[in-house]
């Protein structure tokens, strides 16, 4: 083949394998319906300016530069497919570990399209084979980024959907292309799975084909035991075609989900991979359901329990809802005490949960003199999330509260692992805990996936929307985190730091480019800088206001003139007060710091010195403390964004409604 016969493009050719005959994960007769994931089994990319085939490397480069461009080659083949069974959808998806803007925009993600013909060997293959596949693109098939279509901000994840071509048994072969002059890498099948010394694995980032498919008639299942479970399942990470669902179980076993928009599962069940629970994981695991449609509620099961639960998937990214209601906590008591705020909440039927930190202020996991181990992280979670200790009986609230509700959640320094934490606390001869920290969160919080795309090693942020009223931004503020003694006129001093900062500025650019009405910053640290601190005074404690200079480059880029960002507040906890709320007046962006959620013990607020609520700072509207658990509840619409302070028991403490511009 001629390259000068072809589009000037850089491309990536894809086709898929799954290896042998699909059968049911607990016995011997074929599956009604399942979920294949499957890797590349081969992999190259081709360079115009190197006579060499890079077949054993550990990326994929793709390029447009002229004279200096780059072709990746990636193989499987579908195999083993039952003659009766229908594949109802089909996603290819890439782990992008960098992307270099060289348009003047974002970095593009391209599009698929068919390869045909054509033979190529991973060992062998060069720029110059005389043999490579032609591309027809007839038909085109868009790589987009979960809420940013077409655009690739680097350590990411992107996928297109192949369904109308892949139908079955054979082989796909596909192009990726790009007309644009950008520079984009994706991990190969030799990428790395853990880091140095092994401490972290790294989530599924091979080239992977995801199959959903569903076998003509009803085929009865190999009965299954029952699993045990100790703790969920809780739904997080939902889109408004994904989930992702957590369970642990009392033993090293197997375990699967049912999944159906039918109530009693009695027909069209889809089944998810299977996944082993193991010692090395605390018996947890988490797990995918794909294939689903927006605004859609789903119930499952875990196979061999009768149990069935439910969720509701988000609407359509591309729609603008009605209206969005959501729930946040934040700050657990160190005291055997309930929790009622969180069937409260759920009885007001929350859209999705938050809990923004401090898992309990029992002694920190990682705070000496206690032995500093993985089982420190993982009991917090234990005693958070189940019936699992009768001196944690908020365990138990939050379980029977939260099972049919999507959750999501984030750190802070008591669950991080120490008071006032930050990059330098697990440093040095303590860097062996940060792996403790990072792998007990992964392993009980079904996450979105990571904006860091390495939470070792950078952090937990990251975002989710709910069709166009709204997006939510979710800050790791201690992964980063400059020690709050650093001088206020150091440049370098940050809560987010620098990858993380750029990343907020830009979702909420491309947010505000596609029309989201709402701008939901999540920050565990309080945003007033007259908020928590001493006597009124700007000085802080813990908060955004020991960070002027990076506070003041986000409020710029807010505010920006030209190009304004509009509708955006702060969701704040860690004040252990009854709730407050800024308009603006203090903080510049408006805030709403959440309740604790059982601190009953605290008097007004947390912090050095507090004698009196006037101690808490300067707020629109601040509540003390004492006897006001509760939580924040959000009630958006394309026209207003209400935020409410609740008590546990059903109280409304105030509100604030806020114009959408």
């Amino acid at each position: 083949m001629a390259l000068w016969t072809l589009v000037v493009v850089a491309v990536l050719f894809v086709g898929i394998q799954v290896l042998g005959k699909i059968k049911a994960a607990f016995g011997g007769s074929v599956q009604a319906a399942g979920t294949a994931n499957i890797q590349a089994s081969a992999d190259t990319y081709l360079r115009e300016d190197v006579a060499a085939s890079p077949g054993n490397f550990k990326i994929i480069n793709i390029s447009n530069v002229r004279n200096k461009k780059h072709w990746g080659l990636v193989r499987f083949t579908v195999v083993g497919l039952d003659s009766t069974a229908t594949v109802v959808s089909a996603n290819i998806k890439f782990y992008v570990s960098n992307g270099v803007n060289k348009n003047g925009s974002t970095v593009s993600a391209g599009y698929l399209c068919k390869a045909v013909g054509g033979s190529w060997s991973e060992g062998s293959t060069t720029w110059n084979s005389t043999n490579n596949p032609v591309a027809d693109c007839s038909a085109t098939f868009n790589l987009d980024t979960p809420g940013a279509p077409g655009a690739v901000p680097g350590e990411t994840k992107i996928s297109g959907d192949v369904s109308s071509v892949v139908t079955g048994n054979g082989t796909y072969d596909f192009y990726i292309m790009t007309n644009v002059l950008d520079d984009v890498t994706y991990s190969s099948k030799e990428a790395d799975t853990t880091s140095a010394g092994g401490a972290f694995v790294i989530p599924d980032n091979y080239p992977t084909l995801t199959i959903n498919w569903q076998m003509e008639g009803q085929i009865t299942p190999t009965p299954t035991p029952t699993v045990p479970l100790t703790h969920g399942p809780f739904v997080g990470g939902v889109t408004d075609t994904v989930a992702k669902v957590f369970v642990r179980t009392s033993s090293a076993t197997s375990v699967q989900l049912e999944y159906s928009t039918v109530p009693d599962l009695s027909s069209g069940v889809m089944q998810s991979e299977v996944k082993n629970t193991t010692s090395s994981a605390d018996y947890t695991t988490i797990l995918g359901l794909s294939g689903l449609s927006a605004g859609t509620t789903y119930y499952y099961s875990v196979v061999g329990n009768s149990t069935i639960y439910h969720f509701t998937t988000f609407p359509s990214q591309l729609s603008l809802p009605t209206s969005l209601q959501f729930a946040v906590f934040a700050d657990l008591s160190s005291q055997d005490v309930t929790a009622p705020g969180y069937m409260t909440a759920a009885n007001m039927n929350p859209a999705f949960v938050g809990q923004i930190g401090d898992l309990g202020h029992q002694p920190d996991p990682g705070a000496r003199p206690l032995p500093i181990v993985i089982e420190n992280w993982r009991k917090r979670f234990k005693q958070a999330y189940g019936d699992y200790d009768p001196m944690r009986p908020d365990g138990k609230d939050f379980a029977s509260a939260f099972r049919n509700i999507p959750l999501f959640h984030i750190w802070d320094d008591h669950d991080y692992g120490k008071n006032n934490a930050d990059k330098t606390t697990f440093s040095g001869s303590d860097a062996y805990i940060r792996p403790l920290v990072v792998n007990s969160f992964l392993e009980y919080n079904p996450l979105y996936e990571l904006a860091s795309g390495d939470p070792l090693n950078k952090g937990m942020w990251y975002s989710f929307r709910y069709g166009k009223l709204a997006e939510v931004y979710v800050l790791d503020v201690r992964s980063q985190r400059s020690p709050n003694s650093t001088s206020f006129s150091d440049p370098t001093k940050a809560m987010l730091g620098t990858e993380q900062e750029d990343w907020l500025k830009n979702r909420l650019s491309t947010a505000q480019a596609d029309g989201v009405v709402w701008k939901v910053i999540v920050s565990p640290s309080s945003w007033n800088p007259l908020g928590k601190g001493y006597n009124n005074t700007p000085k802080g404690e813990d908060n955004w206001a020991l960070f002027p200079i990076e506070r003041t480059e986000l409020i710029n880029y807010i505010n920006d003139p030209v190009n304004p960002i509009r509708n955006v507040f702060v969701v704040t906890g860690d004040m252990h007060t009854g709730g407050a709320y800024d308009d603006g007046t203090h903080g510049v962006i408006p805030e709403l710091t959440v309740p604790h959620t059982n601190i009953n013990q605290q008097n007004y607020c947390t912090g050095t010195n507090v004698k009196s609520i006037a101690d808490c700072g300067l707020w629109t509207q601040i509540l003390p403390g004492k006897n006001n658990a509760g939580f924040g509840w959000f009630d958006l619409t394309p026209t207003s964004a209400n935020l409410k302070v609740i008590r546990a028991d059903g109280f409304q403490q105030f509100s604030y409604t806020r114009t959408a511009q």
